[in-house]
C-alpha cells in the first residue's frame, strides 16, 4: 500500500511545496487566469487519449516486470514517481522534438536512463535531511539556480554567478557527504535487496518504455509531415498517394522521410510517377552517400565531408540538395548561438554551395547582435575559421590567412584554384553598431564550373 511513510523527506518536501503552489493558484485569480490555457490544452480529447494510452502501457510494463519477478508492490511509489517525473516529461520532449535526428535522441535517452549519473543521483537521494531542512533547502537551491542562470548572461553580475556556482558546489558536496555517510551508517539497509530494487526499477521502466517512445516519436513525425503535405500537394488524390508511398518506402527511417519532405517542398512532384521517382532518388542517394567518389582538390569538396568540417564546434551543415529548379545545390547549418546574452545572442552559421557532384564554395558567417560585448564571439569565430581552413585546405594555417582574419577585408589565393575572401558589413538598419563577418572559401578553377 502507498503511504506517506514510504516517501523520503525530500519527496515529502517537494509534495508540500507543490501543494502550496496549487493552493496559491486556486486562491489567486491572476494566477488562475495564467493556468487556464494550460488546463484547456490538457482537457483536449487527443491529450486525454494520449495519457490514457500511456498509463495503460505503464500498467502493462508493471504486469510484465512482475511476471518476470522484477517488480512487486513495494515498488509502487517508485513507479508512480517515475511515471510522472520521467515518463510524462519525456513524452512532452518527444512530442516537441524537432532539433535532432531520431537516433541521436534515443541514444541520449538510453544514456540518461542507464548512465553513471543515474547511480550518482540514486546515491545522493539515499539519505535525506530532516523534513524541515528539506523544506528550507529546496526553495533556497532553486533560487540560487535561477539567480545563477540570470547572472550568467550579464557581465556586471559575473561575481554573483561565481558566488552561485560556489554555493551550489558546496551544497552538492554537503548533500553527497551526508548521503555517503548514511550509506556507511545504514550499510545493511543500503546493501539490501530492497535498495537494489529501488535502484533497478526506474532503469527497467525506462528501458522497456523505449519502444513506446519510438512509436510515439514516429507517429509525431509522420503526423507533422502529413500536415505539411497539405501545402505541398494541393490535389487531394495526389496527396493521399504521396502519403501512402511515404509509409511504404520509409516506414521507420524517419530521417530519410524528413529529407525527402524538404526536397519535395522545394521541387514538388507533379504526378504519381514523379512522386515515385523522387522517393527512388532519395533512397539511391542514401546508398551513394555511404561510398561517395573522391573529389579532386581543384574541383572542390565532397558534400558529405564538407558537411562535418566544423563538427567539433557543434556546427554541422544539413542536407545537401538542389533547393529549386535551375539552381545549384546547397546546404546550411542551424545558427549556433554564442555570446553571453539571454536575448538576441550573437550567432554563427555555415553554408555549402556547389553542383550535384561537389561543393565549390564554403561560407562561414558571424552575426554580432551585441557590439558592446563581442570579444568572446569574435575569438570563437576566428577559432572556427582556423578549423575550416585546416579541413578545407588540409595544410597548416599560414600567416597570410591569420592576417586576413585580423583585417576583416580582402582575399588570398591558394594553389592557383582556391580563393579565400574576408568581408565585414556594418548594418545600416536594425541593431545599432551591429555587424556581420564572412569568410568564403571558393574554387575558382575552370574544372569546378
Amino acid at each position: 500500500m502507498l503511504n506517506f511513510g514510504s516517501f523520503s523527506n525530500r519527496e515529502l518536501a517537494l509534495m508540500i511545496w507543490v501543494a502550496l503552489i496549487v493552493i496559491a493558484i486556486l486562491f489567486k485569480s491572476d494566477w488562475r487566469k495564467l493556468c487556464k490555457p494550460i488546463l484547456k490544452i490538457l482537457s483536449e480529447r487527443v491529450i486525454i487519449v494520449a495519457f490514457a494510452v500511456y498509463y495503460v502501457y505503464v500498467a502493462f510494463l508493471v504486469f510484465f516486470l512482475e511476471d518476470l519477478h522484477l517488480w512487486d508492490t513495494s515498488q509502487l511509489k517508485n513507479t508512480v514517481i517515475w511515471s510522472i517525473f520521467v515518463g510524462i516529461s519525456t513524452i512532452f520532449r518527444v512530442a516537441s522534438q524537432r532539433e535532432e535526428k531520431h537516433h541521436i535522441f534515443f541514444k541520449k535517452w538510453l544514456h540518461d536512463s542507464i548512465g553513471v549519473t543515474v547511480f550518482v543521483e540514486f546515491l545522493v537521494s539515499f539519505k535525506t535531511f530532516s523534513l524541515i531542512a528539506e523544506l528550507i533547502l529546496q526553495p533556497f537551491l532553486a533560487l540560487i539556480v535561477m539567480v545563477g542562470a540570470y547572472s550568467e548572461s550579464r557581465d556586471e553580475y559575473k561575481k554573483a554567478e561565481q558566488l552561485c556556482n560556489v554555493i551550489l558546489g558546496i551544497a552538492f558536496i554537503v548533500i553527497a557527504y551526508h548521503a555517503v555517510q548514511g550509506v556507511f551508517v545504514d550499510y545493511n539497509v543500503f546493501a539490501s535487496v530492497a535498495t537494489l530494487k529501488d535502484f533497478i526499477t526506474p532503469i527497467l521502466l525506462s528501458i522497456f518504455f523505449t519502444p513506446f517512445l519510438y512509436v510515439l516519436y514516429a507517429y509525431s513525425t509522420y503526423e507533422t509531415f502529413f500536415i505539411r503535405m497539405q501545402w505541398i500537394f494541393k490535389d487531394e488524390e495526389l496527396r493521399k498517394f504521396a502519403k501512402f508511398q511515404a509509409l511504404l518506402a520509409f516506414i521507420t527511417d524517419l530521417d530519410l522521410l524528413l529529407r525527402w519532405g524538404s526536397r519535395i517542398q522545394n521541387i514538388t512532384p507533379r504526378n504519381k510517377a514523379e512522386i515515385k521517382e523522387s522517393i527512388r532518388d532519395i533512397k539511391d542517394l542514401k546508398i551513394y552517400e555511404k561510398n561517395p567518389p573522391v573529389i579532386e582538390p581543384s574541383d572542390g569538396w565532397s558534400p558529405y565531408k564538407a558537411q562535418k568540417f566544423l563538427e567539433e564546434h557543434k556546427i554541422i551543415a544539413g542536407d545537401y540538395y538542389q533547393r529549386f529548379e535551375e539552381e545549384g545545390y546547397s546546404a546550411c547549418s542551424r545558427m549556433l548561438e554564442i555570446g553571453e546574452q539571454i536575448l538576441m545572442k550573437d550567432n554563427v552559421s555555415y553554408y555549402l554551395e556547389g553542383n550535384a557532384r561537389a561543393v565549390t564554395r564554403l561560407k562561414l558567417y558571424l552575426n554580432i547582435n551585441n557590439p558592446d560585448n563581442s570579444v568572446s564571439s569574435e575569438k570563437f569565430f576566428d577559432t572556427v575559421c582556423v578549423t575550416l581552413y585546416r579541413k578545407a585546405v588540409s595544410e597548416d594555417v599560414p600567416q597570410s590567412f591569420l592576417k586576413l582574419l585580423k583585417q576583416d577585408e580582402g582575399n588570398i589565393v591558394l594553389n592557383n584554384y582556391l580563393q579565400v575572401t574576408a568581408e565585414k558589413r556594418i548594418w545600416e538598419a536594425g541593431i545599432k553598431g551591429g555587424y556581420s563577418r564572412e569568410i568564403i572559401f571558393e574554387i575558382t578553377s575552370s574544372q569546378a564550373q
